[in-house]
């Protein structure tokens, strides 16, 4: 999926300078809140995309796009999240393309508001995020719930 169709920056969401500070953006459903109010799922697909989402017991709405604290967060600690998550019989495949999209946007100097954090699992990747990533990429949408 697409974070955007269009390069601009989102109306009250935070833009990040770098990794260490995306790290700390845990807002994930108040970031796909703004997200969504800037427009409709032809124009922001990742972000509605999760907000569609459900599962037994969840209903369309309950699910947002991850802010990149959670996914630094998930990365330092998956091998106790895996470990939890394969005795309670989850899932714990790996990202088809090792890349998930978050709902922290990036401020970057050359191109302004135009790119978000995806989450990075390769072992090149820094802290579980990458930066410079266009929104017009098209990366994984892992949704989260938050309770």
């Amino acid at each position: 999926y697409l974070w955007s169709t269009e390069y601009v920056d989102i109306s009250g969401l935070t833009n990040y300078t770098s990794r260490d500070k995306a790290a700390t953006d845990y807002a994930s459903c108040e970031n796909s809140a703004k997200i969504r109010a800037q427009g409709d799922s032809s124009k922001y697909p990742a972000v509605w995309t999760a907000y569609n989402y459900s599962t037994a017991g969840t209903k369309v709405g309950d699910w947002c796009l991850p802010a990149s604290g959670i996914f630094t967060t998930y990365y330092n600690y998956k091998d106790i999240i895996n470990a939890g998550l394969l005795a309670a019989n989850g899932d714990i495949s790996e990202y088809t393309d090792n890349y998930a999209w978050t709902s922290t946007e990036m401020y970057n100097g050359d191109y302004g508001a135009c790119t978000a954090y995806a989450a990075c699992f390769l072992s090149y990747c820094n802290n579980g995020t990458d930066a410079y990533v266009s929104k017009t990429s098209s990366f994984e949408v892992r949704p989260v719930i938050e309770f």
